[in-house]
């Protein structure tokens, strides 16, 4: 197996992984809420700490999805407006959809890791009942967003190869011009 290839399966394993992580997440907080209404119901006690931790899975289920989700086209976007467009100007408006989209999460993942590696270095503690550091909270954040960041570029490397082998139609004939 060629470097790239192997590059891709790898990436396509991370993403897989991230999603399961998110999945086990859902489970754990579905448990654990659960859990936390019948004692609370059934012995009058609660853990107060259980809330905050559920706040933070929320953001990691958030980010460890969004690779997952952009490699099934499940982002949203505005069909009923697009699909009124020729062909020409559709294929126009998702390439400058990805151009943006890639510039805007390179941008993002780059000052969230910046984030992440102040408060890791003045080992913030976040403003709550538990007072955890942050940086473990939002390491997530730049690992998801360079996530997306790779198969957004992937979805518009493979969007202007199409475009390459398949001119709008009406432009076959003419070479375009």
């Amino acid at each position: 197996m060629e470097p790239r290839q192997r590059f891709w399966v790898a990436f396509e394993r991370l993403v897989d992984a991230f999603l399961g992580l998110a999945a086990l997440l859902v489970l754990f907080d579905a448990l654990a809420v659960s859990a936390d209404v019948l004692v609370r119901y059934g012995a009058d006690k609660s853990w107060a700490g259980l809330f905050e931790i559920t706040e933070y899975s929320l953001v990691w289920m958030t980010f460890l999805g969004l690779a997952w989700v952009m490699r099934q086209d499940g982002h949203v976007s505005m069909e009923l407006l697009v699909r009124r467009l020729n062909p020409r100007p559709q294929a126009g408006l998702r390439t400058f959809s990805l151009v943006v989209g890639a510039a805007v999460l390179a941008v993002a993942s780059w000052l969230s890791l910046l984030v992440v590696v102040q408060d890791f270095r003045a080992a913030t503690p976040m403003v709550s009942i538990l007072r955890p550091l942050r940086w473990p909270i939002e390491a997530v954040i730049p690992a998801g967003l360079v996530l997306l960041l790779v198969e957004t570029l992937r979805k518009l490397y493979g969007h202007l190869r199409a475009q390459g082998n398949n001119p709008p139609e009406g432009e076959a004939a003419t070479g375009g011009r």
